[in-house]
């Protein structure tokens, strides 16, 4: 028998299938692996093997048994996109109304609601009402749109909301910041005012802008309902020199024209880096350019690279060290493209894969649906969940795995569709149109 100190040892460097292997031989074995250092490492690998979302919470402010359950929700979801494991999905219906945890939903007086959806009856609680400071939002129907950034360098999840108002030819931006405060079941999400400002130009609007840490963008011009190219601006707005609240002053922003179809992504992948793509036209790499002498002041937005091809729809973009990813689908052909944070690069693009015809047909393909490990293809109430599966494997000759899953969602009603997909915990979010008096929460894993 080998000491202790070499069996922790020993223990400290396994991942966690062997992990739960070796707790099942000896009960001595099984209390070293409930030591605290033994998670916290299996947890490193699983957030630098999948670049998965990082723990909401300080690491120290978890339990043990806490963070063994967050490594084997998150193991367990990629053991079934691995097809190692089949889904077993559960549904849970959310009375009255992105991602794994915590789901926001914003109605049309611009009221935002949070609901936890870890919860066993998640209730709606009312994260932040812009009305309190803008009476100009005693809103007759305007146009509310959202974004979010994730702040990733802070040790406890925080983000910002911006909501972009429309209201006849005005356009107003308001964001607030969000803080995870508490603990465990007991934790909350709290918003506080951080800025407003009234967009410089009014007009139509693609539906596509987002934000990082110190810029706001948006993208102005016709959508084309007939997919021909017509005129775009790009406006980005360096939103902490907006004086605040409430009375919404005029910020200038920095502006680059072109011409494309309809814009469906803008995305922010490192502090001055953004991405733009169009339909039908291509993506395009743009940088927020700053003097020298001023470093903090932009002046101009750069043009860097173009990629040609065509976007039907796409996942959310994760950033890895040194790039960011994202997956497209165009028709039935999946490809990831990786957008490196140095502006010098060329994007890279990967052939993930072409999926049958019959998994996207109109009511084949579910929106919101793309993940970057996998995706999930829902053909009806009656049919199986399909998941496609794709590695990123620059030398392999196939990066798709597609094949359908023998496991059907149970209690899923005609005519829900989805509208969130956490590939992290292997959550989808089901709504039925015109009615949000219901969500439908399936766990798959």
């Amino acid at each position: 028998m080998l000491p202790v100190e070499i069996q922790s040892r020993i223990i400290m460097h396994l991942d966690l299938p062997a992990l739960l292997s070796v707790r099942m031989t000896r009960k001595s074995l099984h209390s070293l692996t409930k030591l605290r250092q033994v998670w916290y490492n299996i947890i490193t690998q699983l957030e630098k093997t999948y670049k998965i979302s990082s723990l909401e919470e300080e690491i120290d402010d978890y339990t043990t048994e806490e963070l063994e359950h967050w490594a084997l929700r998150r193991s367990c979801t990629q053991e079934v996109w691995a097809r190692s494991k089949p889904p077993h999905p559960r549904t849970r219906v959310v009375d009255p109304y992105p991602g794994g945890r915590w789901f926001l939903i914003g109605n049309s007086f611009a009221l935002m609601y949070v609901h936890d959806l870890d919860a066993a009856q998640p209730e709606p609680r009312l994260l932040f009402d812009p009305n309190e400071f803008d009476e100009e939002e005693a809103w007759d129907g305007p146009t509310v749109e959202y974004c979010l950034w994730i702040d990733e360098s802070k040790p406890r999840l925080s983000f910002r909301i911006a909501g972009s108002v429309m209201t006849g030819g005005d356009a107003r931006t308001f964001i607030y910041d969000v803080e995870l405060v508490g603990h465990g079941a007991s934790a909350a999400l709290v918003a506080n005012r951080r800025v407003a400002f009234r967009n410089s130009k009014s007009g139509s609007r693609d539906p596509t802008f987002t934000l990082n840490r110190h810029y706001f963008l948006e993208v102005l011009g016709n959508t084309s309902r007939f997919q021909t190219e017509t005129d775009k601006e790009i406006q980005v707005y360096r939103y902490s020199e907006a004086p605040g609240f409430p009375n919404y002053p005029v910020t200038r922003p920095i502006t680059y024209q072109f011409s494309g179809y309809t814009c469906v992504l803008a995305e922010f992948v490192s502090e001055n880096i953004f991405i733009i793509n169009t339909s039908q036209g291509s993506l395009r790499v743009f940088e927020v350019a700053c003097q020298p002498e001023s470093p903090q002041l932009p002046h101009s937005i750069q043009l860097l690279h173009v990629v040609p091809f065509i976007c039907h729809c796409r996942s959310g973009i994760r950033r890895f060290p040194g790039s960011s990813r994202l997956v497209i689908l165009a028709f039935n052909e999946l490809k990831g493209i990786t957008t490196p944070h140095n502006k010098s690069v060329h994007p890279i693009v990967v052939e993930l894969g072409k999926l049958p015809k019959a998994a996207v047909s109109r009511r084949g393909l579910i929106p919101n649906s793309l993940g970057i490990s996998a995706s999930l293809f829902f053909r009806g109430r009656k049919s199986p969940v399909e998941i496609a599966t794709h590695s990123w494997d620059l030398n392999a000759q196939r990066n798709l795995e597609y094949a359908p899953s023998s496991a059907y969602i149970p209690n899923l009603p005609s005519g829900r569709d989805p509208i969130a997909y956490s590939e992290d915990v292997g959550r989808v979010v089901f709504w039925k149109e015109g009615n949000r008096d219901s969500l439908l929460v399936v766990d798959l894993v």
